[in-house]
């Protein structure tokens, strides 16, 4: 049978997201209902991780809360759907979504993925810098 690859990340972020959220809403559901998207599609799936989080916490204590990874992925991905939509920017959403380097804290991955991200939408824009690039790694 095949497994799930573990968490990796330098710091969970979900019970800050959580007591964050519910110090100004009910829910962290009702915090997206509340939230202006520029997009359908983005407020839907952000609906959705709001709903698996406020599930979650009525389904487990807080002790067992900050060790849920599916509950982390939750919550980090809610974090950057909403910035993907208010930046539209999805390339540093999804380098920021999950640090595969335990060593990187989150200032250094944030730096890190806004570099990475720029840097990809630059040569997207340019596809003869891309493919000079590959024949130049490739020597």
């Amino acid at each position: 049978a095949l497994r799930a690859l573990r968490l990796r990340v330098s710091e969970r972020i979900v019970m800050e997201t959580i007591s964050e959220t519910r110090a100004v809403r009910s829910s962290v559901t009702a915090a997206v209902e509340s939230y202006s998207f520029q997009s359908t599609r983005n407020y839907k799936e952000a609906l959705v991780m709001a709903r698996i989080i406020d599930l979650a916490v009525d389904q487990f204590n807080d002790e067992h809360l900050q060790h849920l990874d599916f509950l982390e992925i939750a919550a980090r991905r809610l974090i950057f759907i909403t910035n993907a939509d208010a930046n539209k920017n999805w390339d540093l959403a999804e380098d920021i979504e999950e640090s595969m380097n335990p060593l990187f804290g989150p200032e250094t991955l944030i730096r890190t993925a806004a570099r990475g991200a720029a840097m990809r939408k630059k040569l997207r824009a340019k596809p003869a810098e891309i493919e000079n690039a590959r024949r130049n790694f490739a020597r």
